[in-house]
């Protein structure tokens, strides 16, 4: 169409009727697509030049057209230094992006994934409904209840899908998945949707996305235990972190459940809780294995506090909490327990 002469506009009108056409500014720094960069930030660029079709993906192409651009002039060496640091690091990156591209499809190359269509749109429907309860935030289903608190959405959803647990729902070769082998592999690796802000009428493509990322990843983690990953010290001690929290969180429910406090208030920091049942537990835990604990007196003492709370998260991936909040098992700050030391 464009060989023919027809404008961007036109062009434009012809697939999607009077909808408006959309724009948006992209800069060096932002989390686009690398075709999509490498299509504006490769070359000087013209107002009104029209670039693509881009490739994205499989049946999914790009027509971009230039409105302008905002040139910011590096002046001073320091700008100019820090420029040339962040195009050798993005450069890198989408060099990385793109080799790992490549090994994605070299592992899942063959495999086919096909959709049980009738279960497929029941499944898509209830999603939607749950997926419009919670914030845009925090959108990784069923694994929302590693993070939050209030796990009521999660309830709600696994009791709408238990009457379709034993309907087959997509095939992965010779392999079957029922909808309850899903939700189990979601548990797992929460969905992640491509986009934040989804429509309707776009959800069930979305989900489908989401759910092919998951089978994807799912492939990819075999091939990193194939590869030992799991032994590199770094991957260790993010495990033994969170093994630790959820040991905590499992022997500290325990214990209050044991004592006959109400499963729903566990998640609460209630202080009554903390100063009836947790404190006097924690004291006898210092008691019994003081002689067992050393304590740098000197690094306790440099260490500085901060009353501000901070979250940290990570976009895009199933787990978004990088490090799990330390969990609240007194309130008692003296320590009248253990040996001190003085190492530096």
């Amino acid at each position: 169409k464009l060989k023919q002469g027809l404008s961007f506009t036109i062009i434009f009108n012809q697939l999607y009727g009077n909808e408006k056409i959309p724009q948006r500014e992209v800069s060096w720094n932002s989390p686009e697509h690398p075709a999509i960069h490498k299509a504006l930030f490769s070359e000087p660029l013209k107002k009104d030049q029209i670039i693509g079709p881009v490739k994205i993906e499989n049946n999914f192409y790009l027509l971009i057209k230039i409105l302008g651009w905002t040139d910011i002039k590096a002046l001073s060496n320091t700008s100019v230094e820090k420029r040339l640091i962040d195009i050798k690091k993005k450069l890198k990156e989408n060099k990385a992006s793109s080799q790992f591209e490549e090994y994605v499809h070299k592992i899942m190359k063959g495999k086919k994934v096909k959709f049980l269509k009738s279960t497929f749109y029941k499944l898509s429907e209830i999603f939607y409904a749950h997926y419009m309860k919670i914030p845009q935030k925090k959108i990784s289903f069923l694994g929302q209840k590693f993070w939050s608190k209030d796990s009521t959405v999660n309830d709600e959803l696994e009791n709408d899908l238990k009457d379709f647990q034993s309907l087959p729902f997509l095939r992965i070769g010779n392999e079957i998945w029922t909808v309850g082998d899903l939700l189990n592999e979601i548990i797992a690796h929460p969905l992640v949707f491509r986009k934040n802000r989804i429509k309707k009428s776009e959800f069930p493509l979305q989900f489908k996305l989401a759910i092919v990322d998951l089978i994807r990843d799912k492939y990819l983690t075999k091939e990193a235990y194939k590869k030992k990953y799991d032994k590199i010290p770094k991957i260790e001690k993010e495990v033994n972190i969170w093994r630790d929290f959820y040991y905590s969180i499992y022997q500290r429910n325990n214990y209050l459940y044991s004592n006959g406090v109400n499963r729903s208030l566990f998640n609460k920091s209630d202080l009554n809780i903390i100063e009836k049942h947790l404190n006097p537990y924690i004291h006898h835990l210092q008691k019994k294995y003081q002689d067992k604990i050393l304590i740098n007196a000197k690094l306790l003492s440099e260490i500085q506090l901060t009353d501000i709370d901070m979250l940290v998260l990570q976009k895009n991936v199933p787990f978004p909490v990088v490090v799990p909040s330390f969990p609240i098992l007194t309130n008692d700050s003296k320590i009248e327990y253990g040996q001190y030391i003085d190492k530096k």
